[in-house]
């Protein structure tokens, strides 16, 4: 989402319509806007609902740990695919230095991604597109 009002907006919407979660795609927005887009939509839902953060693939390792550190304290859950779908080395590595959890695999070609995947142990979570 790179309108921090437009996430305002969605988040209050949500959080009346009975969600318990929304996801804010970046995607590699200026840096700094995570943690505002972050802060605008859980101030503005009060905390109600689960906040997501989707980079969609766009960020260097180094890059998603600079960005993706920035909102560990926010409560994040989780951050899917900061990095390249195909860089297992480099999912792993930030899998296992994020606070908050890490998701990947909606971009997997099939079984043998979620194996390689499972195999490099890339995340916390794996949610799949259907095969």
């Amino acid at each position: 989402m790179h309108d921090a009002k437009r996430g305002r907006r969605v988040a209050v919407a949500a959080v009346r319509e009975g969600f318990s979660a929304v996801k804010l795609r970046t995607c590699g927005a200026a840096r700094g806007h995570d943690a505002t887009a972050i802060k605008s939509v859980r101030g503005e839902s009060g905390g109600a609902i689960a906040l997501m953060l989707d980079e969609h693939q766009v960020l260097s390792v180094n890059e998603a740990m600079v960005r993706c550190g920035v909102p560990d304290d926010s409560g994040l859950d989780p951050i899917e695919e900061s990095v390249g779908a195909q860089d297992f080395a480099g999912q792993a590595h930030v899998a296992h230095l994020m606070h908050a959890p890490v998701s990947i695999g909606e971009n997997w070609g099939g079984l043998l991604d979620a194996a390689k995947n499972i195999a490099a142990a890339t995340s916390d979570l794996m949610i799949p597109d259907a095969f």
